[in-house]
């Protein structure tokens, strides 16, 4: 008996400059862990990022002023039916 596991929605996890590294790795590999199907996007103009040992407080202003991103979850909250 095989089981299938499908998958009905991506789980987005955004980086920016200054996102704290563990705090990105954790997330990830928890949720691939369990099979989700996870999507790691930047914010930046580019893939690579410039991450922060310091903490990651960059990375929450660089999602604050992300206007794609906002946008994206926007949509995302006026698409789910509660």
């Amino acid at each position: 008996m095989s089981t299938c596991i499908c998958f009905l929605f991506q789980i987005l996890v955004p980086i920016a400059n200054g996102t704290e590294e563990m705090e990105a790795v954790m997330i990830i590999d928890i949720l691939r862990r369990a099979k989700a199907n996870v999507v790691v996007a930047s914010v930046e103009d580019k893939l690579e990022i410039l991450a922060s040992h310091n903490g990651g407080l960059g990375g929450a202003q660089a999602f604050a002023n992300s206007e794609k991103l906002m946008n994206l979850l926007k949509q995302q909250r006026e698409s789910v039916n509660f």
